[in-house]
This record gives C-alpha cells, structure tokens and sequence, in this order.
C-alpha cells in the first residue's frame, strides 16, 4: 500500500508507512543536495509534509511541522543514520591494511666491491657531519655513496 493510498483511506499514516515516506524524502534531498542537508531544504520538505498530509501536523507546536525538521525529527534521524551508514560503507575510509612492520623479514642489501663499507665508511660519515666544506662533503659522498 502506497504512503498516499493508505492516507486517503485511513485519515493518518501507520508508523511503518511514515517511516518509508521519511525515507523516500530523505533519498529525495541526498539526492539534490549531497550528504549533507541544509536546515532549510529540511524545513521545506517537513511544511510539504504537513501540507499534503494535515492529520501529520503537530498542535502543539507553533509551525505545525517542526516534529518532522528539527534536531530531534524524523527527518534529522533519518539524515543522520544515512550519513553514518553511508561513511563507514565508503571505499575511501575502509581500513587500510599494511604489510610489513618491524618484525616482518626484510631482504639484506648487497654491497657492491666500489662501496665503502666498516670504518672507512663511518668515518667518512662523521666527515660529512661535522664539515662545513660543500666541495669536501660532495666529494665524500660521491665516494660513500657509489
């Protein structure tokens, strides 16, 4: 049974009937607005509600039709959950999965006979550290570093 079939038969809307004409209202607004809904298309589509369906309006609320667009409405809920579900279904914040770390075995790097290697090249290190000579530093490296 249809959202406006059921209204025009009963007068009012069953729980579960409101519930999937909130849903289709809130897809409705994602879809023109994005994820994130403004106050005021909330606040016009909750009038339209009360407009086409005036048993839905709330009497003891000054508009009528705050019940359906402030903090605590149906409409906010349901904006809400479906940002929520939205996020944590997003390919983009799915958990990323590393591979590696500090106790993974990793692969010994070959030294060629052209590299320095033990004392030679600690010292030539400590040079490069503690020079301030650009030309020496280039040098080192050049012969450190092959």
């Amino acid at each position: 049974m249809t959202v406006l079939k059921e209204y025009e038969e009963t007068g009012s809307l069953k729980d579960s009937t409101r519930r999937l004409m909130v849903n289709i209202i809130v897809a409705h607004m994602r879809e023109k607005e994005g994820s994130h809904v403004s106050k005021a298309t909330k606040e016009f589509h909750a009038l339209g509600i009360v407009s086409r369906f005036p048993a839905l309006k709330d009497p003891y609320s000054n508009k009528g039709y705050e019940h359906f667009y402030d903090s605590q409405s149906f409409l906010e809920w349901r904006v809400k959950t479906v940002q929520r579900q939205s996020r944590t279904a997003s390919p983009s914040l799915k958990k990323v999965v590393l591979k590696g770390g500090p106790t993974s075995s990793r692969t010994t790097v070959v030294t060629t006979g052209d590299q320095q290697t033990g004392d030679d090249c600690k010292e030539a290190i400590s040079l490069l550290h503690h020079t301030k000579d650009r030309d020496l530093v280039f040098q080192r490296m050049r012969e450190t570093f092959q």
